[in-house]
């Protein structure tokens, strides 16, 4: 219980490293409960034009693991009931994926996780472009 205890601040700076990449890369992101006092290990981020269903997809595919819903339904396509109290649509909440860390992650494996996240969502969000037939840059 005091190696978790003491792994709180490094896991804190983790989530907060993997949140930061994110937002480089991604502006219109969001960061749940960014300025609150939240857990250590866990961010719940919105990635709009990028549903959560695809992005869990294609990061599952990469080796990723993260949820679409709430930690008590991990692995669920439907969005959280939690977001959904904290006053968040249907459709904000299913953009969200919710990330967890542990004790034993490194700052490696979320330099990796960042990277994978904001090509999944660059992709997602070009495939939507292309399918709706719209032009970007123009």
């Amino acid at each position: 219980r005091a190696r978790l205890h003491a792994a709180i601040p490094r896991m804190r700076d983790l989530r907060d490293l993997l949140e930061q990449r994110i937002l480089a890369a991604l502006p219109d992101a969001v960061i749940h409960g960014r300025d609150a006092d939240r857990l250590p290990n866990t961010s719940s981020i919105r990635l709009p034009a990028a549903d959560a269903a695809g992005m869990l997809i294609l990061l599952d595919q990469k080796g990723i693991a993260c949820s679409g819903g709430s930690a008590c339904h991990s692995g669920a396509l439907h969005p959280s009931h939690v977001l959904e109290a904290m006053g968040f649509d249907a459709a904000h909440a299913a953009g969200t994926l919710r990330f967890s860390l542990s004790h034993l992650t490194t700052r490696e494996e979320i330099e990796t996780a960042a990277g994978l996240v904001i090509q999944a969502a660059e992709k997602i969000r070009a495939l939507k472009d292309e399918a709706s037939g719209e032009v970007i840059g123009v």
